[in-house]
């Protein structure tokens, strides 16, 4: 049995390492939260911690009680996310919630189940035709973001009830543009205003959401360095990356004094260049930034370990570079298969 360690927090009962916030009293956050052994070892299961959290929530909370039934959750949840949301995605998210709620919305939140969540996505397909596989999967991604919402920030829910389900569209494998035809691509956005955003993701691999919210004072052109803060990184912790000579000259002639590095960029930015990869003759899954973030990072690990890639592009994984890097497109040196296979020059070591 564990004891608790009541240092950070009245209730005491927190995971070190997760992300495991009360939104009720306030108490909590990244690394404070410890649940230990009497020994005073560390508890790093994640469904302990979850129980253990979802247990003070329901303590927390002014109500007492977590919602009762599936129309409810799904009424909270975008209630709770409605200032994150842009108002075609809030009215994209009503209309899968009220199909949804038709389906299973009287049933009881401590009812779902991988299996349940399944039965609804095939009534959908059967009672809507045109829900193919491809919708199919977007009212998945919806119910994994309610599902995330549940268990991990409200703790109505111990577990994910939809991570074992998997997608069934099958959309290709994502477009890489190869270094050889970078420069194709910077002759089209050169005389547009977004020429330096373009540069800036082919030369550094930032993500699109992350070069919407720099700062100026982010970028260090003395030290070539770029600083993403904690708070603009999608995983929550900072990195700096290298800036490269021919960046630090473009963006030295296009900054603003203060406030945003990008302030003009926006939901246009992002189509911009996916007309100007199509124009290059690109075709597949949609194009856009994400497809100019894959061509830095095969083009990255041909000069840097992939642990290297991973911590420049920002992945809590290693698995999630892998998805980033075209293999096809990486060459094994003649003299790097030598030194594997024991040989040099011809010769037996």
């Amino acid at each position: 049995m564990a004891s608790i360690y009541r240092a950070t927090h009245p209730s005491g009962k927190i995971s070190q390492g997760w992300s495991l916030k009360c939104y009720t009293c306030g108490n909590g956050g990244r690394g404070r939260w410890r649940l230990r052994y009497p020994d005073g070892r560390a508890i790093r299961d994640r469904r302990d911690a979850l129980r253990e959290k979802a247990e003070h929530e329901r303590q927390c909370r002014p109500s007492g009680e977590a919602p009762q039934t599936v129309s409810r959750l799904l009424t909270e949840y975008l209630q709770a996310t409605r200032d994150r949301r842009s108002p075609r995605a809030q009215k994209d998210d009503q209309f899968k919630a009220a199909r949804l709620s038709t389906l299973i919305g009287a049933r009881p939140v401590r009812e779902l189940n991988p299996g349940l969540i399944e039965g609804c996505l095939r009534r959908l397909q059967d009672e809507y035709p045109k829900v193919g596989l491809a919708r199919r999967d977007k009212y998945l991604v919806f119910l994994r973001s309610v599902a995330r919402w549940a268990v991990e920030i409200k703790g109505y829910c111990y577990q994910d009830f939809t991570r074992p389900l998997a997608r069934l569209s099958k959309s290709g494998s994502r477009v890489y543009l190869p270094a050889a035809r970078w420069e194709e691509l910077l002759r089209l956005a050169k005389p547009s205003k977004y020429y330096a955003g373009v540069l800036m993701v082919l030369h550094t691999g930032i993500r699109s959401a992350e070069l919407l919210r720099l700062e100026v004072g982010d970028l260090d052109l003395t030290k070539h360095i770029l600083t993403i803060r904690a708070e603009v990184s999608k995983t929550g912790t900072a990195r700096y990356l290298g800036l490269t000579d021919r960046l630090v000259e473009t963006l030295r002639g296009c900054l603003p004094a203060t406030g945003r590095a990008f302030p003009y960029y926006g939901p246009r930015f992002q189509r911009q260049v996916g007309a100007w990869l199509r124009t290059m003759g690109l075709s597949g899954k949609p194009l856009g930034l994400y497809t100019l973030r894959h061509a830095f990072g095969t083009e990255a690990v041909k000069h840097f370990s992939p642990f290297a890639v991973q911590q420049m592009m920002g992945h809590a994984s290693i698995q999630t570079t892998q998805r980033y890097v075209h293999v096809d497109q990486v060459p094994v040196a003649p003299a790097q298969m030598n030194a594997l296979s024991g040989t040099d020059n011809g010769h037996t070591a």
